[in-house]
């Protein structure tokens, strides 16, 4: 019992000492060990070059997959064709990988096919109304909670909607309700996965840069470098899900 009473009495002396000095002595430390880290870290952002590679494998994988789902209805050609065409929405968009990747099917299948209305053509150029008119748009859900855009071009839309035709003959379970399905599961493709995958494939210079979070930076840096107009500039930051 005086071995008990000991130990307790150790216990309750090494919690008091715990909660008044760990955050002191050692979270601080490895937190400040952490940042120095990351500020002494060269950022190296992707060349243009490596982003036009992946474009182009994208595109031509994309139509690959798109022959062969249509020929032969099969898991292993839905799962190429859905991860080609994630990989894609999120390189154009920009977006953030977990974002895409959760994307609903119901949000797709759902979203605004209503005219452009009459006093906001009114502001537009030919221009934009012509990329209106050729872009479909889906909001998900974003950083914060905010509502964030997603553009579909027409490409992207035929492969996301033979995807969606074709769905139960290649095993994807009805209960599975995201856009990007996996077959035989209720799990969704991760972005991140599928970037790494398709990154080292397509033949770049420098794959590990190709990343949505890079492809990000990469979009800030070049608007910064262009001079980009105090109004142009909220509009590219709440596209891409922020504020400035």
């Amino acid at each position: 019992m005086v071995g008990n009473a000991e130990v307790a009495e150790s216990a309750r002396n090494f919690s008091t000492l715990y909660d008044k000095k760990w955050n002191e002595c050692i979270s601080a430390g490895a937190l400040n060990t952490l940042a120095q880290a990351k500020w002494n870290k060269p950022q190296v952002l992707p060349f243009t070059e490596d982003v036009k590679k992946l474009h182009s494998f994208l595109a031509s994988k994309q139509k690959n997959a798109m022959s062969a789902l249509q020929v032969e209805p099969n898991s292993r050609n839905v799962a190429i064709l859905s991860k080609v065409t994630l990989t894609q929405v999120i390189l154009f968009n920009r977006r953030r990988e977990g974002e895409v990747s959760k994307m609903m099917m119901k949000l797709y299948v759902s979203r605004d096919h209503t005219q452009m209305h009459k006093d906001i053509a009114l502001g537009l150029s030919a221009y934009e109304k012509k990329l209106c008119d050729y872009f479909q748009r889906v909001e998900i859900c974003g950083k914060r909670g905010r509502k964030v855009p997603v553009l579909f071009a027409p490409h992207m839309v035929s492969a996301i909607d033979l995807l969606i035709e074709e769905r139960a003959k290649c095993g994807v379970p009805m209960e599975n309700e995201y856009l990007f399905a996996r077959p035989a599961a209720l799990t969704h493709y991760r972005g991140a996965d599928c970037f790494r995958e398709y990154a080292k494939a397509c033949g770049a210079e420098n794959p590990g840069t190709l990343s949505s979070t890079k492809l990000r930076k990469q979009v800030a840096t070049l608007s910064t470098m262009l001079n980009m107009k105090e109004n142009e500039l909220d509009q590219l930051a709440g596209f891409l899900g922020h504020d400035i």
